[in-house]
């Protein structure tokens, strides 16, 4: 981290900004001065405003956004952020750690802030190291307006962590098995004293995984005639061990100040063994190449993150100065060893055991300075705001073999990758919110992002830059029919970017079928969305009606095509990439629906039916399909206080551009029983039905495939959860 810092050198950032819907600052969840308010002490401040609510109660009145309590969980202290998120109405995340918003894509944010921690391959395994039991609330934006990156057309889910804790220590320790073996470890702890206050907590993740996984793929000529064909079958067994550490601090610098920061530590490290059987025919159907195949490969990861944060808080009522700033870090290296022995072959070299290898090493460092400013005239909010962020990155990739020995292999460096990138995102914008009368409050935005990207490739020579700004409106209204009736209606235009990896025009090595190659002039997805809502909130429940409408230009979709095996191994090798064309529309209504029956029970339900319409390269005509979606989630607590919680989820159909992933459920059951007042036992079966079934077809008039994996299922999780101190009592005057 030393070296981040001193390669960046010494910023300083003069901002005057303002927000309608102020974010939380870095680490924090730092709350707005509510309009009613009287000044008060900085310490005093409530952790939101806006107050977030329970899943089994009202959502809270905010513009743009839906905010759920996960304290009240019946596993809070003991399960994980992936728990937590799971229980959120609308909100899935699947194995492999994807988080989506009612089928479609979603950014994880933490305190209303990017972090490498919820990027790429590190999101799964951040989601099951961050103990819920450190997570205040979870923010819901659907359609993220002016006052949020423009980096993504898709939904926004945002981790809010504590802040408010009561005086004195508070702590919390679990201890899990699992059935497949291995298990898991959470601490939090809390110690607030004066001006000073503190949260922490550190996790230790044995995961073990088991799947099995059977494909085939089909390769067709210009003609429609089929030319080749491959079929394959496997299992996989892979483990990961990873600790973590994750800090906020704050201090009271006075009655209107703050000042706060933020580290974060993690470090993994897995191991997979994939064992398979392949054949691959002829045009005719006839086997051309049998062979057996063994995969193991070894992967190491890190993290780390240091932020500072500073909040002000002026005279009038919401009005507030927040500056943050943070640096973070990821590097990760991996390792992975092929050997494939052939029963029959038609390359002569193929005889006996082949042995390939291939090394990868992507380091990361990002810097964030943001500014917001927010303050009222009257009755109208104002907010300006600024935001840099600059991302160096490097990635490496190396091939080796094939060959008769593993401890001889020749460099292939037709795979050879050195590819090197910057990136700079500079950002501002303004929003301005006003009530008009008792019934409208309108909320309007405009968000100017200017992206510069430097692209090269060392092994090649080739370089590239990309520079381009855009602006980007958003409007929000509320119309208050009552008390507890409301309509909502917003509208938001978006670019998805690509990724800076999918512009690397090298050819990079993924397994012995697969290779994938950038492209260059790959442009961002334009996006135009629109909602229009219906809620009812009572004393014990609440339902909503949701329509939506989102139109996407210049489509971001994956292409295929059947290449000739770089390695000469016999194996049908797709080569994928990524394109613009065409576009995509997707419309439907969604239900949803919570109720606290009684004291006891409690229950969420949520159904979405989408109507999709895509125009990729592939087909003459546009691919329409009607997709259903949704979850549910019930908690009983019995007379011992123990609680019963079920959770279920409804996974879509899928378009990719050149195919779909089928639909799937998955679901979850917990149970925790209060042994002592501090401490309990909790069990938790995941996917107990056994329907987390993974399902990826691709259908081009040149390529058809179809890939199904199948993780080994149920996992019974047993813990014991132990609660250490206690906030103080009151002091008696």
């Amino acid at each position: 981290m030393a070296r981040t810092l001193s390669k960046y050198g010494i910023i300083a950032v003069v901002t005057v900004a303002a927000t309608g819907t102020v974010l939380p600052v870095m680490a924090q969840d730092t709350a707005e001065k509510p309009k009613t308010e009287a000044k008060e002490t900085a310490k005093d401040k409530p952790a939101e405003a806006e107050g977030p609510v329970t899943i089994t109660a009202k959502k809270t009145d905010a513009v743009g956004k839906e905010v759920y309590d996960v304290t009240k969980n019946a596993d809070a202290n003991t399960g994980t952020a992936e728990d937590a998120l799971n229980k959120v109405p609308g909100v899935n995340v699947d194995a492999d750690g994807n988080v989506s918003v009612r089928g479609q894509a979603a950014k994880v944010l933490l305190n209303g802030r990017p972090s490498l921690m919820f990027s790429g391959d590190n999101r799964g395994y951040a989601l099951r190291s961050m103990p819920s039991a450190y997570i205040s609330s979870v923010e819901v934006i659907s359609n993220p307006g002016s006052q949020y990156s423009s980096d993504s057309s898709g939904p926004i889910v945002n981790i809010v962590t504590k802040r408010n804790m009561p005086p004195g220590m508070f702590g919390n320790l679990t201890a899990q098995i699992a059935s497949p073996g291995g298990g898991n470890a959470f601490g939090f702890g809390s110690y607030v004293n004066g001006k000073f206050s503190m949260t922490a907590s550190g996790s230790y993740i044995d995961s073990r995984n088991d799947m099995t996984f059977r494909g085939e793929t089909q390769a067709f000529d210009a003609l429609g005639n089929p030319t080749r064909a491959s079929l394959f079958a496997g299992e996989n067994a892979s483990k990961y061990l990873g600790t973590s550490l994750m800090t906020n601090a704050q201090y009271d610098l006075g009655d209107n100040d703050i000042l706060t920061g933020t580290l974060n530590l993690r470090k993994g490290e897995g191991d997979n063994l994939s064992v398979n059987t392949a054949s691959q025919l002829g045009a005719g159907g006839a086997a051309t190449d049998i062979f057996s195949g063994r995969n193991t490969s070894t992967y190491e990861n890190g993290f780390a993150t240091v932020g500072l944060g500073y909040v002000h808080y002026g005279a009038k009522p919401d009005q507030s100065l927040k500056l943050d700033i943070s640096l973070s870090s990821t590097d990760s290296e991996n390792l992975s060893r092929d050997a494939s022995t052939y029963s029959l072959s038609s390359v002569p070299a193929n005889a006996g055991t082949r042995f390939s290898r291939t090394e990868g090493d992507t380091s990361t460092q990002n810097l964030l300075l943001q500014a917001d400013y927010n303050t009222t005239f009257g009755r109208v909010q104002v907010a300006t705001g600024a935001q840099l962020t600059v991302e160096d990155s490097r990635a490496t990739n190396v091939s080796f073999g094939p060959g008769a020995s593993e401890t001889a292999l020749t460099e292939q460096t037709l795979f050879g990758s050195d590819f090197r990138y910057r990136q700079t995102v500079s950002a501002v914008y303004g929003t301005v919110q006003k009530e008009f009368g008792p019934k409208w409050t309108v909320l309007a935005g405009l968000r100017a992002e200017a992206l510069a990207l430097e692209t090269s490739e060392a092994r090649n020579g080739n370089s590239g830059e990309i520079d381009y700004v855009r602006l980007n409106p958003s409007l929000f209204a509320t119309y208050a029919l009552s008390k507890d009736r409301k309509i909502r209606l917003s509208y938001t235009h978006k670019q998805q970017r690509p990724a800076a990896t999918d512009l690397n025009p090298g050819l990079i090595y993924r397994s012995s079928g697969s290779v994938s190659v950038g492209n260059e002039n790959l442009e961002p997805q334009e996006s135009d969305n629109f909602e229009v809502s219906y809620e009812v909130t009572g004393k014990t429940g609440n339902y909503a009606v949701r329509g939506f409408y989102r139109f996407d230009d210049d489509t971001i979709v994956s292409s295929s095509r059947i290449v000739p095996d770089p390695l000469n191994l016999g194996n049908l090798v797709t080569e994928s990439s990524r394109l613009n064309f065409g576009h995509q529309t997707n419309s439907g209504v969604t239900l949803s629906w919570s109720k606290r029956v009684d004291k006891k029970f409690s229950i969420n339900a949520e159904a979405t039916v989408t109507f999709v319409e895509l125009l990729t390269p592939y087909y003459p005509e546009a691919q329409t399909a009607t997709v259903p979606s949704g979850s549910i989630n019930a908690s009983y607590t019995f007379k011992d206080t123990s609680q019963l919680s079920l959770n279920y989820r409804l996974n879509g159909k899928r378009f990719t551009g050149q195919g779909y992933s089928e639909g799937y459920a998955q679901g979850s059951v917990n149970y925790r029983r209060n042994l002592t007042k501090k401490l309990s036992l909790t069990v938790t079966v995941q996917d107990p039905l056994r329907t987390t079934r993974m399902i990826t077809v691709t259908d081009t008039p040149l390529v058809k495939s179809r890939f199904v994996n199948d993780r080994a299922s149920p996992t019974v999780y047993i813990g014991l959860s132990r609660q250490i101190g206690g906030p103080k009592a009151p002091v008696k005057k």
